[in-house]
């Protein structure tokens, strides 16, 4: 069910850099599910926002977090 989920502004996903996982919120949304997120932790500072960012498991891309049950 998660793939059919579709990206809203303000929700929370999970950015992926270097090999780590970083909470993400959607800030804006474009085609394909590309978007433009606030990141926070990544690159050793407070806050990034990587724009045009697409959905995937490699390095740079989001996914949505895991749930539980």
């Amino acid at each position: 069910m998660q793939q059919n989920r579709q990206p809203r502004i303000g929700l929370t996903v999970v950015y992926h850099h270097e090999g780590r996982q970083y909470p993400a919120v959607i800030q804006r949304v474009g085609k394909d599910r590309r978007v433009d997120l606030v990141v926070f932790g990544a690159y050793d500072a407070g806050l990034s926002y990587p724009a045009n960012v697409t959905p995937g498991r490699g390095d740079g891309q989001w996914t949505w977090p895991a749930t539980e049950g």
